[in-house]
């Protein structure tokens, strides 16, 4: 059996027991292949419902939930990392969050996305997991912090969308992630094929896809914008795209 099977058998158990016991069911969080193969697959779970939540607006790692109910309630904490002299901490990134996160030794899908603002860190992860990683999370690279369980996202650290004009070829795909994140075609086009690149969370190796107004689309390492669609066209006939970017 390969991997994407016994994943997918797991998914099944899941949403039998949701079925079966009339309640929500939750996965861990999911990376975006994981997410893409269950959205392949989607047809096998319309039984029992089927939802996706990362904790909030524009999050790339997210739970699925299986319900036969609608249900808004995830099992998802927030918890804030914060140096304690900020004056004297280093300068902090995403990964040096995640490598104090999983030096606790965590299975990954107990930890969702990490933002990252002026040193601060938001992290989200399972309910479970919220009071030890918490507990236990006393230093980022050399920097001594806290960690507080928050009741909600702050406002500041949310992601927002800024919207932007694209001037592109066409509506393809590549043509447009391209021109949007100042890419060549091949630079683009080798971000298709690595797997890098999901479209409404499905990845795609299909650079010649034309994108729909309301797509969703990831590109892992760059970022992740909404596509609105065409507006009009230049002179010389390219395509004035409108998008709307995942900023912080």
């Amino acid at each position: 059996m390969t991997d994407d099977e016994r994943l997918l058998r797991h998914f099944h158990d899941l949403a039998g027991k949701a079925y079966a016991q009339s309640r929500p069911v939750f996965t861990g969080f999911l990376n975006e292949a994981e997410q893409s193969l269950l959205l392949m697959h989607a047809d096998e779970f319309s039984y029992c419902g089927l939802e996706f939540f990362g904790g909030t607006q524009g999050c790339q790692r997210q739970m699925a939930c299986f319900s036969p109910e609608e249900t808004t309630v995830y099992p998802i904490a927030c918890i804030k990392i914060e140096p304690k002299q900020q004056k004297f901490a280093d300068r902090l990134t995403h990964r040096d969050f995640l490598g104090a996160v999983m030096h606790l030794g965590l299975e990954r899908d107990c930890v969702g996305d990490i933002l990252v603002k002026d040193n601060l860190g938001m992290l989200f992860c399972t309910q479970t997991m919220a009071a030890y990683i918490a507990e236990n999370i006393d230093s980022v690279r050399h920097t001594a912090v806290r960690c507080t369980i928050l009741d909600k996202p702050p406002e500041e650290m949310l992601f927002k969308l800024e919207e932007q004009l694209v001037q592109a070829a066409s509506e393809r795909a590549d043509a447009v992630i391209a021109r949007l994140f100042r890419l060549s075609r091949e630079e683009a086009n080798t971000l298709f094929f690595s797997k890098k690149i999901a479209v409404n969370a499905r990845i795609t190796e299909n650079n010649s896809c034309p994108l729909k107004p309301g797509d969703v689309v990831s590109v892992r390492g760059y970022g992740k914008f909404i596509f609105d669609g065409v507006v009009s066209l230049s002179k010389k006939g390219k395509c004035n795209c409108r998008v709307r970017l995942y900023t912080q």
